[in-house]
């Protein structure tokens, strides 16, 4: 099957780091945006017309015909019968995927999922969820989807009141996360922190490892080992100096660290993850505020070629097509096979993954489900209770976990949430040569922390980067970035 959800969703957020920029930054530049497939319905109106030809004189006229007049009998209006329905909202077809090979692996379930998909472009399914979670009717969903940029609205914010735990559905929630060896980064971030009960949790695992050239790793370090670039890069140290040191060998062999500054962002942020909001207003913390010098080290120091993400440039640089080649980049795994396997054809083979020097988490999907389903009769609940457990907690080889790590909607191995299933399944990669990933990804999966969920964290960091970049660049002073962020900020959040 064809799967566009990762691709689409994802590399929308990869590319908010871009366009972002374009919105905020001290000076202007074209912003782009990816084009994201919206499903139509299609309706085929037909509208013919005949007419009768006039009879002539020569034409004697018809003798009547006596016909019996049928007897019209009255039928009561059907009323539709939602009783057996499962109401989904999702942006893509990748739940829809999901929920029909469950649907064909429980030929017994006498239930339908009825989808609501709608495209996230232009904020449209955010809309259309909050609306139908608000108006809590029989149209409202009893499962639905969202990503980690917008989830805490659901989690802890507004919306909250409106969704349940796992456990309302009678499942033993705090134990089957345990025995399935669930991240505890995915157990945090959907903890509701009011109740302490976990409302969100994700199959696929978004936790980010540093992506690295073999080639220029045996000519620069005299090694391409996995372990031992984890060491000389300072993998899962939760620092970047091992890094910059690496850095400097790179340079001295005219090879760039990183492609652009964007690329340093997420693991440098998630050295010490803060707060944009003090009382109620967006600042500029010191930890946030320290991203300046730090671009300035990366500036002075040649370590990035300045390329912002999903540039002509930036791709250039994957693909080996640059004037100068670069060493790293630092995400999850769908970066690796639904961007520069086909962005980067050029360097297949040639990259391995390996632990980051600090360990981040980028773009989590989360699935939920509303007070309404866990207050339908108790066949339903049922249901939905063993739906979201075959899709979240599930480790053995019949469980969605299980099938999507092994490839099941792409052809390609993505890691999953379950370490339990991580450490059953290998994932050969041919983009890194073979590599089989699970074992790194696992890792990760082990060391990355949950960071401070907020609904405007991805647009405000985005525009900080744009903002700190645009001084890097010498467009402006410090103190006129940190302006033009603030207010610029604070108009967004008022729109």
């Amino acid at each position: 099957m064809k799967r566009s959800r990762i691709l689409k969703s994802a590399a929308l957020l990869l590319c908010l780091g871009f366009s972002m920029t374009s919105i905020f930054g001290c000076s202007s530049r074209n912003s782009t945006s990816e084009e994201i497939k919206v499903r139509h319905k299609e309706i085929e109106e037909t509208e013919e017309t005949t007419h009768a030809p006039e009879p002539t004189e020569t034409e004697p006229e018809p003798e009547p015909i006596d016909t019996p007049i049928p007897t019209e009998t009255e039928t009561e209006p059907t009323e539709v019968d939602n009783s057996n329905v499962i109401n989904v909202f999702c942006y893509s077809s990748e739940i829809v995927e999901m929920c029909e090979l469950y649907k064909s692996m429980h030929p017994d379930c006498d239930y339908e999922f009825q989808y609501t998909q709608i495209a996230s472009s232009e904020g449209a399914y955010q809309m259309a969820l909050e609306a139908a979670v608000r108006a809590d009717d029989s149209n409202s969903p009893d499962i639905f989807v969202v990503e980690e940029d917008y989830a805490d609205k659901y989690i802890n914010g507004a919306l909250s009141e409106y969704i349940a735990g796992y456990d309302e559905l009678g499942i033993d929630i705090d134990v089957e996360v345990k025995d399935a060896g669930i991240a505890q980064f995915v157990v945090d971030q959907g903890t509701r922190e009011s109740d302490g009960k976990i409302v969100a949790l994700a199959y696929q695992s978004f936790a980010g490892v540093m992506i690295y050239r073999t080639d220029i790793a045996e000519e620069v370090f005299g090694t391409s080992d996995p372990d031992e670039i984890s060491e000389i890069c300072g993998g899962n140290s939760g620092s970047l100096t091992k890094l910059l040191a690496a850095g400097d060998k790179l340079v001295a062999k005219d090879y760039a660290l990183t492609s652009g500054l964007n690329d340093m962002w997420f693991i440098y942020d998630a050295q010490d993850p803060s707060s944009w909001y003090k009382n109620g207003d967006v600042y500029i913390s010191n930890e946030h505020e320290s991203f300046f010098d730090f671009a300035d080290t990366l500036y002075a120091n040649s370590y990035t070629n300045k390329n912002p993400y999903w540039t002509n440039e930036w791709f250039d640089d994957m693909n080996g097509t640059s004037d100068r080649a670069t060493f790293a980049y630092f995400a999850p795994a769908w970066l690796i096979d639904f961007s520069m396997s086909s962005m980067a054809p050029g360097t297949t083979g040639l990259w391995n993954i390996t632990d980051s020097p600090v360990n981040f988490t980028y773009g989590n999907l989360m699935l939920l489900t509303t007070k309404q389903a866990a207050e339908a009769d108790d066949e339903k609940r049922e249901v939905i209770a063993d739906f979201l457990t075959w899709a979240l907690l599930d480790t053995t080889t019949d469980g969605w976990q299980y099938q999507f790590a092994t490839g099941y909607l792409s052809g390609f191995c993505q890691p999953c949430t379950s370490s339990v299933v991580m450490e059953q399944v290998t994932m050969y990669s041919d983009y890194l040569g073979g590599q089989d990933m699970a074992p790194i990804f696992n890792r990760a999966n082990e060391n990355t922390k949950a960071g401070v969920l907020n609904n405007d964290n991805l647009t405000i960091g985005s525009s900080f980067v744009g903002h700190v970049k645009d001084y890097a660049d010498g467009v402006c002073t410090k103190t006129k970035a940190e302006e033009s962020f603030l207010g610029s900020i604070s108009e967004y959040l008022k729109s």
